[in-house]
């Protein structure tokens, strides 16, 4: 995350509420537009097991600002995260990159999500992957379509990142138990 901000000329603050408490990221980039810093919604920290995060997730969108965003949200609390933009991308980088989690955008050119995800899934091991949706549509029709793609779980954007991390939290602890 830091890495990603300085390439942009900005500046990362992490104020840490401690053991039950909430994180505060402050990510400040030079005033280009009237609008000078950007606070990343709080974060509620408190399902930690305060154990250091270790998931591989990979983002994929085509939107590169939001899916270099999440990457960054993801980053803070220790994922490793990679992002890739476009669906060839995202079939090569489960191969070199092994994901325990990707967070895949629906409307993408070329290749949807929804292919994507079939793809996958029929790979050895495909069933093993966890595969989140991202994205603008959330009419019924549009959830139960994600669920027979084989998506784990549908979020709508913009993506709540509470939301998403409990969820994430909740795929570690799977992940340890194994």
């Amino acid at each position: 995350m830091k890495r990603f901000v300085e390439r942009h000329e900005g500046t990362v603050e992490v104020k840490r509420g401690g053991v039950e408490k909430c994180s505060e990221f402050i990510i400040t980039f030079p005033d280009t537009s009237g609008v000078n810093a950007m606070t990343l919604p709080r974060i509620d920290s408190s399902t930690d097991s305060g154990d250091t995060s270790s998931l591989r997730i990979l983002v994929i969108d085509d939107n590169r600002a939001s899916a270099d965003c999440l990457a960054m949200l993801l980053d803070a609390p220790g994922h490793e995260t990679a992002t890739v933009y476009d669906g060839e991308q995202a079939l090569a980088s489960v191969d070199s990159f092994s994901p325990d989690v990707m967070l895949l955008d629906i409307g993408l050119p070329g290749m949807s999500g929804y292919e994507i995800c079939r793809r996958l899934r029929d790979r050895p091991g495909g069933n093993d992957l966890v595969i989140f949706a991202q994205t603008g549509w959330g009419r019924d029709e549009d959830r139960r379509r994600t669920q027979e793609s084989g998506f784990d779980c549908h979020f709508v954007k913009p993506v709540d990142p509470a939301e998403l991390l409990a969820k994430l939290n909740d795929v570690e602890k799977r992940k340890e138990n194994m």
